[in-house]
């Protein structure tokens, strides 16, 4: 049995143990899901340095296979305070053979829930690995997630769901700190208890200041990003399974100027724009229905770093 399969089984015997017991003392919910899908992008670089006569510029388009892996589990106790826990799994398989990669994230929420309405904080950690493409050394930034969170019911089908946060990517091969903030807002609209509709938007920046090499090289980089979701869920009634699909759109942009204390120089940027498909499945312990996950259960979501987009089903 792969590690993937075994990874999956085991998380969802876990959840399924858990349930009874979590029940007698408050509320409980939890889920797995798996998804696969590919995307599409169009890059475009352009670069300048001391020694150019002329900018470098290029274009070029290459396809993705995308595979994600969550699980949650959400508990309430009977004061209406609770507490969340994501892990999300991603993995990119680039058609050209560079830059492969896999992001781990790990999300911890803590929140108060009123009566249709919830606001809570959350920190989350991500770590990547990404392949350095034609025998290239991997890459392993990691990034740490400080936010807040509020969730708030419109009536019986509608409810908003918004996040605010600090992030810090680190990359200690090349004193790389890059800070900045990201934000999301997605809208949940509910057919009937079990078909969900949603759509949202996520915006992240960060910049960096830094040097290596005894400080004879200094840089300026900034990444920026959005992204666009719209999305759909069926459970199937009386069934702990529902499937969803999603498509994404991702907007980034990394903008750098380097310098050396020899007067050397170099700026350009690159420029990402992605179309990704996916769809999956999900298995769910707790809830009965989506409406009710949503106004009471696992309701929450990892945020989408560095705009990354990520499983958010």
């Amino acid at each position: 049995m792969s590690n993937y399969k075994k990874t999956t089984l085991a998380a969802a015997l876990a959840l399924a143990a858990a349930a009874p017991l979590a029940h007698a003392a408050g509320s409980f919910d939890a889920f797995v899901s798996a998804a696969a899908g590919m995307d599409s992008t169009d890059y475009s670089y352009f670069y300048n340095a001391y020694y150019y006569g002329s900018p470098s510029t290029s274009q070029t388009a290459f396809d993705n296979n995308v595979a994600s892996f969550r699980a949650t589990a959400e508990y309430t106790d009977p004061s209406n305070f609770g507490g969340q826990l994501d892990y999300v799994y991603t993995s990119h398989d680039l058609d050209n053979g560079w830059y492969d990669n896999q992001t781990h994230d790990i999300a911890g929420h803590v929140f108060y829930r009123g009566k249709d309405w919830l606001a809570g904080g959350l920190i989350q950690h991500r770590s990547f690995e990404v392949d350095g493409g034609e025998g290239g050394s991997s890459v392993k930034p990691k990034i740490t997630l400080f936010g807040v969170e509020a969730q708030k019911q419109f009536g019986s089908n509608f409810s908003l769901y918004g996040q605010l946060g600090y992030q810090h990517l680190n990359y200690q091969n090349w004193d790389w700190k890059l800070k900045g903030w990201a934000g999301s807002v997605e809208g949940r609209y509910f057919i009937n208890d079990n078909f969900l509709i949603k759509a949202g938007v996520n915006y992240g920046e960060a910049k960096d200041d830094a040097s290596c090499c005894g400080n004879y090289w200094n840089w300026n980089d900034k990444f920026s990003g959005t992204a666009y979701e719209l999305g759909a869920e069926y459970r199937f009634a009386g069934s702990p399974f529902s499937v969803f699909g999603s498509y994404s759109r991702l907007e980034q942009k990394y903008n750098f100027n380097e310098t050396g204390a020899g007067g050397e120089w170099y700026h350009g940027s690159d420029k990402y724009t992605t179309d990704q498909f996916m769809v999956g499945v999900k298995l769910s312990v707790g809830k009965d229905s989506l409406r009710s996950r949503n106004n009471e259960g696992a309701s929450l979501n990892p945020m989408n770093l560095m705009s990354h987009v990520i499983s958010q089903y």
